[in-house]
């Protein structure tokens, strides 16, 4: 008996290693373009065997193998997102050939695809203010750093590594509004299951305006709304399991030079900073 189980204990080992998931059959580059990119998309490998009918290619696409049920399990459930007639089968179905033979090491051309998104974003931000006495005595009623953050953002991604986008945030507290439209550069890490991590630098330009006077009977020179570049970094995660929604959270962290100058008299002035901007946002966004 203990020779037995030693002995099936490698064939079942065998098995589980030859086990891929069946994604569908297509006729089209455009249809194995669109597999790639979906599979892609959700951290799984690619390939696809190719049979001529009636001088007609036919691609029957393929992902694995995978070595445990655990993989299996998981790798069926994320390919039925997009592909619901997805099964596994096991290597003696695709007439036994070793994967480099049924993957013909044919790369799908990319470069005519575009992928591009749109995001819908809200969460919660913090501006915090320096006040510095220039001249005299001047006393101000400080702003409120913490407030309601929106952003809407148009995303390219440029590569299966790089996206950029151009972005539109407000931040709108009962005193001050900050409108910021900015340019980032984003770099994605490697997916895991289907998330996708990303690591971003921004640059663009900055606007403050005042609701509230920060500053009771001011000069008429004082300075009280002002514009400023910024820059910074942001860092997400994308969760990549809808055909065409995704899910994200991102945070922010900018750099500005907003100055406020404020004059009571010729005697009394003094300055109200904003350097940082600081973001958390929860969002959707829209793949074309």
């Amino acid at each position: 008996m203990r020779i037995l189980f030693l002995t099936i204990i490698p064939l079942i080992m065998l098995n589980a290693a030859d086990v891929y998931v069946k994604i569908g059959v297509t006729k089209t580059k455009n249809g194995l373009s669109y597999a790639y990119s979906k599979l892609n998309n959700m951290g799984m490998n690619f390939f696809y065997k190719t049979k001529t009918f009636n001088d007609k290619n036919v691609y029957t696409v393929y992902s694995g193998p995978y070595n445990t049920n655990k993989e299996q399990v998981i790798a069926l459930k994320n390919s039925r997102y997009f592909f619901k007639g997805a099964k596994l089968v096991r290597l003696s179905k695709i007439d036994n050939k070793t994967p480099e033979n049924i993957n013909q090491k044919e790369k799908i051309s990319t470069k005519n695809r575009t992928k591009y998104s749109l995001s819908l974003a809200l969460g919660y931000a913090s501006a915090p203010s320096t006040h510095t006495i220039i001249d005299g005595s001047v006393d101000i009623s400080e702003p409120k750093s913490d407030a309601f953050s929106l952003l809407l953002n148009g995303v390219y991604d440029i590569s299966e590594t790089f996206i950029v986008s151009a972005n539109y945030m407000r931040f709108d507290s009962s005193d001050l509004v900050f409108d910021n439209i900015y340019a980032s550069l984003g770099y994605k890490f490697k997916k895991f299951g289907n998330f996708s991590p990303h690591f971003g630098l921004l640059l663009g330009l900055s606007a403050l305006k005042w609701d509230t006077s920060p500053l009771e009977q001011a000069s008429p020179n004082s300075n009280n709304d002002s514009e400023t570049y910024i820059y910074g970094s942001e860092i997400g995660l994308t969760y990549n399991g809808y055909e065409h929604f995704s899910p994200f959270i991102h945070y922010h962290c900018m750099f500005m030079g907003h100055v406020t100058n404020l004059k009571q008299d010729t005697t009394n002035t003094s300055k109200l900073e904003h350097k940082t901007l600081h973001t958390i946002l929860f969002g959707v966004a829209y793949n074309f």
